[in-house]
């Protein structure tokens, strides 16, 4: 009886195994391109559905919202009536995004409305409406191929639904007009990754604390963040708060239509006099 005998020739095998290896590399680097081919096709066909291309339609459509809010604030400022929705409490939201959500008896447990409350050439997408909240924490974008959680390329890859938010401002052209900013305990405008900041016309009270008057918070070395391009012009600075300017002149042209213009930062308080902070109950109309 004839025994078996084990092949003495190692090479042959490594050589088999390595073609067994690399076929399955081949199939799986396949399957993750189709993976990605669907989500694309599925993103791009949501996002042509949401989308209208008419910018007059948009425009008018929008500017209906707005005047039809604002007529309605004026007459019951002339009647000395406050309107009051379904639930009976008292609905002050002057405008059409505000009061699409604020007028709701669960606004405090149902913030993802403000998806199904948008307006203008992108009204009818709902991003993550629905999933869970993801805050970007990770500015960095080192590995593609394996993001780390806290990044937004993490965030991007998951399946499914993500309400997505950002601690700063990443990248980008910010223009920041007539806000009123105060009681910061870090800083009131922070950024990385080289943003452009134009701020005109805010009003930054700084609080008590002597190591929070400083505005702005780059997040960067100083060697890098001083080129980025952040503008303060006709702020108002109280309580001794600083804005640390940097960079030189904007680089990109834009054109006059797309600036809103500001008003100086004394104006503030007076154009901001019903907004910030809102005095609303929960469970009931805000």
């Amino acid at each position: 009886m004839e025994r078996l005998r084990c092949s003495r020739r190692p090479g042959s095998l490594l050589l088999l195994a390595a073609a067994f290896l690399a076929a399955a590399a081949v199939s799986s680097a396949n399957e993750l391109d189709d993976h990605w081919q669907k989500r694309k096709e599925e993103a791009e066909a949501s996002a042509k559905k949401a989308y209208k291309p008419d910018p007059f339609n948009v425009t008018n459509s929008f500017n209906v919202d707005v005047h039809r809010s604002e007529s309605e604030a004026l007459r019951r400022g002339l009647s000395g009536k406050k309107k009051r929705n379904k639930g009976g409490g008292p609905c002050v939201a002057t405008n059409p995004i505000d009061r699409c959500w604020r007028c709701r008896a669960d606004w405090a447990t149902d913030r993802m409305r403000l998806a199904r409350c948008a307006k203008g050439f992108g009204h009818g997408t709902t991003g993550g409406l629905g999933g869970k909240i993801y805050v970007v924490t990770d500015p960095t974008d080192a590995d593609a191929a394996n993001p780390r959680p806290g990044t937004l390329r993490w965030g991007a890859v998951q399946d499914g639904k993500l309400w997505i938010t950002f601690a700063r401002c990443r990248w980008g052209f910010f223009h920041v007009v007539n806000n009123d900013y105060t009681h910061w305990l870090m800083y009131a405008i922070g950024g990385g990754d080289n943003p452009t900041i134009i701020s005109q016309g805010n009003r930054y009270i700084a609080p008590p604390s002597a190591s929070a008057k400083m505005i702005t918070k780059h997040y960067a070395e100083e060697g890098v963040w001083k080129n980025w391009v952040w503008h303060s012009e006709n702020d108002l600075l109280m309580n001794d708060a600083i804005f640390q300017v940097s960079g030189g002149a904007v680089q990109k042209k834009i054109k006059k239509g797309d600036w809103i213009k500001p008003k100086p930062g004394s104006y503030v308080k007076r154009l901001t006099r019903n907004a910030g902070a809102l005095s609303c109950r929960l469970g009931k109309p805000c």
